[in-house]
């Protein structure tokens, strides 16, 4: 019946009504501040993304998909709430394994094996070894493997030039 007799206008208003019953509680971009800077002051610290989705799993406090959405991005909505994006990280742990860090353990591995080890290779090498970052740490920290070898084989005839240098100038200076 309904079918038969409704307009478009009715169908439409019908669809809004039923959209707008779906749909959760509106927060202004206010409550979503409120509630980031109220789950820092629970934790003691800036939330991260996985931190601030547990504290308010099953309370009537913005969603962390809400924020994503509504921020565009966790460091974004931690920025907007006058937080400072990745204090939690900061404070819980310093990062083990810099830049230079890996730099130092692919030379090491490279030195051991004699050659610029390959992704796979590396891995082999690394397999076990607590002393040395896995090849996605590397990869994360440095960029493309090829690159590094490519960095990491310049270096080694840098270092080899050096070295043939050094050894004819105390040559030359053994002979004088």
């Amino acid at each position: 019946m309904i079918e038969r007799f409704a307009t478009d206008v009715d169908r439409a208003a019908r669809t809004a009504s039923i959209a707008c019953a779906r749909r959760g509680p509106i927060y202004s971009d206010h409550d979503i501040v409120v509630a980031l800077r109220s789950a820092a002051a629970q934790l003691g610290q800036v939330a991260s993304a996985k931190d601030y989705a547990a504290l308010t799993a099953g309370t009537k406090l913005p969603s962390l998909t809400t924020i994503l959405n509504r921020i565009g991005g966790w460091s974004n909505a931690i920025t907007a709430a006058g937080l400072i994006p990745g204090a939690a990280a900061d404070r819980c742990r310093a990062r083990r394994w810099t830049e230079e860090a890996c730099w130092d353990a692919l030379r090491q591995v490279a030195d051991e094996l004699g050659q610029i080890p390959s992704v796979l290779a590396y891995e082999r090498f690394a397999t076990g070894r607590g002393d040395l970052p896995s090849s996605a740490t590397i990869r994360n920290r440095l960029g493309r493997w090829s690159s590094m070898a490519a960095r990491l084989a310049a270096e080694r005839e840098l270092s080899e030039q050096l070295q043939v240098r050094a050894r004819s100038a105390g040559d030359a200076l053994a002979g004088a």
